[in-house]
């Protein structure tokens, strides 16, 4: 990544190299944050259903096994994360929760479930 940012850098001279005449370059870096994902399910299931407007519990506790309406998240600080109305989108936004309430003594979030959705084990979550 340094050699690009190194030759982005100097193709962005003019080929006149005068003095002063800089051009800027903007350079993104998306730089990845902590890694979020959705438990195991009890009883083996490979897939749950959840369905619109059902409240679905998330709980900080990652070796509980979930359901349809608790599941298990990776993210011990979620509970202090969130606020109520904020979005967790899960599954790359295949599932929509909207926070509902946050008990930061028992480690769970509650949810209301904003799409009908499936949603298979150790899906990824963003909080947004």
């Amino acid at each position: 990544m340094f050699l690009t940012i190194v030759f982005l850098f100097f193709g962005s001279f003019p080929l006149s190299f005068l003095p002063l005449s800089f051009p800027l370059t903007a350079v993104m870096l998306d730089t990845k944050g902590p890694e979020i994902r959705t438990g195991f399910f009890a009883d083996g299931a490979k897939k749950i259903h959840v369905t619109k407007g059902e409240t679905l519990i998330l709980t900080t506790d990652y070796s509980f096994k979930g359901n349809n309406q608790k599941l298990a998240c990776s993210y011990g600080s979620l509970c202090t994360s969130v606020v109520p109305g904020q979005q967790v989108l899960v599954a790359d936004g295949s599932l929509v929760l909207t926070v509902l309430s946050a008990d930061q003594a028992a480690g769970e979030v509650s949810c209301r479930v904003e799409n009908n959705a499936s949603i298979g084990e150790r899906k990824n979550m963003n909080v947004s």
